[in-house]
């Protein structure tokens, strides 16, 4: 898990803006970015995608819970006069177990307002780093099942009976802080949409419950 643990997952602005320091190591390792970049939720494939809504985050004896409700807007293209407008709706929540080990997330999206995502969508998007610095080797077990581990390390599991595969992009790299994107990245997913994907109201996008461990 040393090479893992770094740079494996974006995560969660809202911890970081609740300060919250005394979660197990692992929380801190898999929350750590940006929710709306979708890593540990699902990818949204509209062009240049806003979220708006409100983080709660309750600490627990060994762990946390938080959960985020809201909506995400579409700003490309909008017409003349038009601003942003909410085209999905979505709930989302992480607990980090007492276990210290173990991260429990789920993710509802609903289209409530008819829209075309042109770059697809991937369902539970946990981004694996698959690079030079680790020979570009990894060892999945389990692809087409409802667990995934990952260089007897990392667990994955589908608490919805969802089928995981591992997605292995042509051409993906993880966004650094200097905008490039070199890094090779595959993604563990619950469905992968690669077309564009039209929406009516109330078509729901996804409703996915899973977990992550890293194993003893």
């Amino acid at each position: 898990m040393k090479r893992l643990s770094p740079i494996l997952f974006r995560g969660l602005r809202a911890v970081r803006q609740h300060r919250i320091m005394t979660l197990p190591a692992l929380s801190l390792a898999l929350l750590g970015a940006d929710a709306s970049a979708g890593n540990l939720f699902a990818f949204v494939g509209l062009r240049g995608p806003k979220h708006q809504g409100s983080a709660s985050v309750e600490e627990t004896p060994g762990g946390f819970r938080w959960r985020w409700e809201g909506e995400i807007l579409e700003d490309n293209p909008l017409g003349e006069g038009e601003s942003a407008y909410p085209v999905l709706r979505r709930a989302c929540t992480a607990e980090a177990l007492p276990d210290g080990r173990t991260l429990r997330l789920s993710d509802r999206i609903e289209c409530i307002k008819e829209t075309t995502l042109p770059a697809g969508f991937r369902a539970l998007h946990l981004q694996i780093p698959n690079d030079v610095y680790n020979g570009c080797r990894r060892t999945y077990v389990g692809e087409g099942s409802s667990e995934i581990t990952i260089d007897g390390a990392l667990a994955v599991r589908s608490l919805s009976g969802r089928t995981l595969v591992v997605f292995r992009p042509a051409a993906q790299g993880a966004l650094t802080n200097n905008g490039l994107t070199s890094l090779r990245i595959e993604e563990v997913c619950t469905a992968v949409r690669e077309e564009s994907l039209h929406l009516l109201p109330g078509d729901i996008l996804c409703d996915e419950r899973y977990e992550v461990e890293v194993l003893p």
